[in-house]
């Protein structure tokens, strides 16, 4: 079985906790029906760091600039996300 086309979108709002690390705030998406997503694997790549949305696709994660996002859920497209400065808005 291949992995299915539907992609997802990810909703950013960063909030400051320390002076290096960010708590990030999001929702995932689903690309086509704009649907909240539960169960995607919110993980800083290359670490131990991660988390799960709830059922409304919501992840709270401690998160540093610089850093690689990755999103994962089994049968969509895996989505890395970086930035090297905080946005200061939502992202999608």
């Amino acid at each position: 079985m291949g992995f299915s086309k539907f992609t997802f979108f990810v909703t950013f709002v960063f909030y400051g906790i320390l002076i290096h690390a960010q708590q990030l705030s999001g929702v995932v998406y689903e690309g086509e029906e704009n649907k909240p997503l539960s169960n995607v694997k919110v993980q800083i790549e290359n670490s131990e760091v991660w988390t799960v949305t709830s059922e409304e696709g919501t992840f709270n994660i401690n998160y540093k600039p610089g850093e690689t996002l990755l999103f994962t859920r089994f049968g969509l497209i895996d989505k890395r996300q970086s930035y090297s400065t905080l946005p200061n808005n939502k992202v999608t």
